[in-house]
C-alpha cells in the first residue's frame, strides 16, 4: 500500500528493493531487476518511482529498458529518438555507466533490453538493432537482452560479428 503523505515514490521502491536484498541475502542465486529505459539518464523518478541510484546496491544486474521508441522527440536533442538506435543507446548507457561509477559501492552490471519492433513509423532493420549492439560494445557492455513483444526476432541482427 503507498501512501504519498508518508514516503515519496521511489522511497517506497527504494525500500522494497532493500527488502528484497535482505530477505533474498541466503539465497545464492544473483537479482536483477529491468528498469524504465530513461533512469540511466534521469535522476529524478519520472513519476514511476524508479531512480537508477536506489536500484544500484540491491541487485547484481540492472536491465534498462532502453528502447529508442520510448524516448520523446528532442531527447538529448535527437530530433527522433526512435530513428536514431545508436545514439540513444549509447547517450543513455554511457550516462548509466557514470551514475554507476559515481555510486561506486555497487558491483551491479548492466544488461539492457535493446529493441527488435517496429513502432512509431520506423522499421526496425537488421542495421538498426545491430546498431544498438555496437553502441554497447563500444561502452564495454557485452551482455545485453533483446525483446519483440511478439516474439518473432531478427535473425540477421543476431549474426555473431555483431
Amino acid at each position: 500500500f503507498y501512501d504519498p503523505k508518508l514516503l515519496k515514490k521511489h522511497e517506497q521502491m527504494r525500500e522494497f528493493f532493500e527488502y528484497l536484498d535482505y530477505s533474498l541475502s541466503d539465497i545464492p542465486v544473483a537479482l536483477s531487476i529491468d528498469l524504465f529505459g530513461m533512469t540511466t539518464s534521469n535522476p529524478d523518478d519520472l513519476g514511476i518511482g524508479q531512480v537508477l541510484e536506489d536500484a544500484l546496491p540491491h541487485f547484481d544486474y540492472i536491465a534498462p529498458m532502453i528502447y529508442p521508441s520510448h524516448y520523446p522527440p528532442g531527447w538529448n536533442n535527437i530530433e527522433s529518438p526512435n530513428a536514431s538506435p545508436y545514439a540513444v543507446i549509447k547517450l543513455a548507457m554511457e550516462a548509466g555507466l557514470a551514475r554507476q561509477a559515481a555510486a561506486s559501492s555497487t558491483s551491479a552490471k548492466f544488461r539492457p533490453w535493446l529493441q527488435d519492433f517496429s513502432l512509431g513509423g520506423v522499421k526496425y532493420t537488421s542495421e538498426l538493432i545491430r546498431d544498438q549492439k555496437r553502441a554497447l560494445y563500444e561502452l564495454g557492455i557485452d551482455s545485453w537482452m533483446m525483446w519483440d513483444p511478439s516474439n518473432k526476432y531478427t535473425r540477421g541482427a543476431l549474426d555473431p560479428e555483431l
